[in-house]
C-alpha cells in the first residue's frame, strides 16, 4: 500500500511530462508550417521518423498510420483523379459544359464538379479541372473559378468518399468499435444543403469579375514554343509516341499549323513537318524538350 501511495504522484508527473511534451512538439511543428520554409511532406515525415528515434513513439505506431483504410483510400482516389487529369476527357467535356448562354454553362459546370467531387477528392477535381478552365475560351475563367471551388466543397458532403475529413472521421469511429459509416450516410443531409447552395450560387454569378486573359506580352513568360523542322525524328509520329504527353513541369498546350490552331491537342495527333509546338508551365525547363 505504501508502495502505491509513492508511486501515484511519480505516474501523475510522468502524465504530465508527456502532455507538456506533445503540446510542445505539436507547437513547434505548427510553427514550422506556418513559415512554409520547408515542404509540409519533408516536415511531417522528418517528423515522424524523429518521433520514433527519440521514443516518444513506437515503431509499431507509425506504421499502422500507413495501414490507415482512410488513407489508403484518399491515396486511390488522388490516383484516379490524376488518370483524368491527364486524359484528354476532361478537355472535351468542358468544350462541351461551357457552350451557350453563361448561366447555362456555369450550372452545367457545377453539376458536373459536384458530381465527381461526391466519389472523387475534391481538392483533386479542382486541380484537374482548373487547367482546362484557364486554356478554354468560352467564357472567362473569372467567371468561373470561384462556382468551380464551392461545388467542389458542396459534392464532397454528399458521400463518405468525398473529402478527406469524412473518411478521417470514419476511421476514427472504426477505432472506437461503432457501426462505420456507410457511403451515403451523408447524401440526406448533404444533398439538399448542396442544392440549395449551388442554387444560390448561380444566382450571384451575375456580380462575378469579367476579368480577360492577360495580353501577349505579359503572358509570354509563361508560354513557350518549339518549331518542328525538316527532318525531325518527331514528323510522322502522334503526340503520345513522341513522349510529349508526360514532359516534367511543361503541358503542350495547342499547335500552330498552316494558320490553325488545333487546341486541345489530342494523344493521336500526329505531328508534321513545320508545326509550331506551344507548351505551359515552368518554361525554365526546357532543356526536358
Amino acid at each position: 500500500m505504501i508502495y502505491a501511495c509513492n508511486d501515484s504522484p511519480a505516474k501523475e508527473r510522468v502524465v504530465i511530462y508527456d502532455s507538456i511534451l506533445g503540446i510542445s512538439i505539436h507547437r513547434a511543428l505548427l510553427a514550422l508550417l506556418i513559415q512554409g520554409r520547408v515542404s509540409a511532406a519533408v516536415l511531417f515525415t522528418s517528423w515522424a521518423v524523429g518521433l520514433v528515434l527519440l521514443r516518444v513513439t513506437g515503431q509499431q505506431a507509425l506504421l499502422s498510420s500507413f495501414s490507415n483504410s482512410a488513407l489508403v483510400t484518399l491515396i486511390v482516389l488522388m490516383l484516379v483523379s490524376l488518370v483524368l487529369e491527364r486524359s484528354p476527357l476532361l478537355d472535351h467535356l468542358s468544350n462541351t459544359l461551357l457552350k451557350g448562354r453563361e448561366s447555362m454553362a456555369s450550372l452545367q459546370l457545377m453539376g458536373v464538379t459536384s458530381f465527381l467531387s461526391a466519389f472523387l477528392n475534391n481538392t483533386a477535381v479542382v486541380g484537374s479541372l482548373l487547367g482546362v478552365m484557364a486554356r478554354q475560351r468560352h467564357i472567362p475563367a473569372s467567371r468561373l473559378l470561384i462556382p468551380l471551388s464551392y461545388a467542389s466543397i458542396l459534392g464532397g458532403i454528399t458521400t463518405l468518399v468525398g473529402t478527406s475529413t469524412n473518411l478521417v472521421i470514419n476511421s476514427f469511429v472504426i477505432n472506437a468499435g461503432l457501426t462505420p459509416l456507410g457511403m451515403f450516410s451523408f447524401t440526406l443531409v448533404g444533398l439538399p444543403v448542396a442544392l440549395i447552395c449551388m442554387g444560390a450560387l448561380l444566382f450571384s454569378t451575375r456580380w462575378l469579375p469579367r476579368h480577360q486573359a492577360l495580353d501577349k506580352d505579359a503572358a509570354q513568360s509563361y508560354f513557350l514554343e518549339a518549331q518542328v523542322m525538316a527532318h525531325s525524328p518527331l514528323i510522322g509520329q502522334s503526340r503520345e509516341e513522341n513522349q510529349l504527353r508526360n514532359l516534367n513541369g511543361l503541358f503542350l498546350l495547342e499547335i500552330v499549323r498552316h494558320d490553325r490552331l488545333l487546341s486541345p491537342v489530342s494523344p493521336d495527333e500526329v505531328l508534321e513537318q513545320g508545326d509550331v509546338l506551344v507548351f505551359t508551365g515552368e518554361v525554365e525547363k526546357v532543356q526536358t524538350l
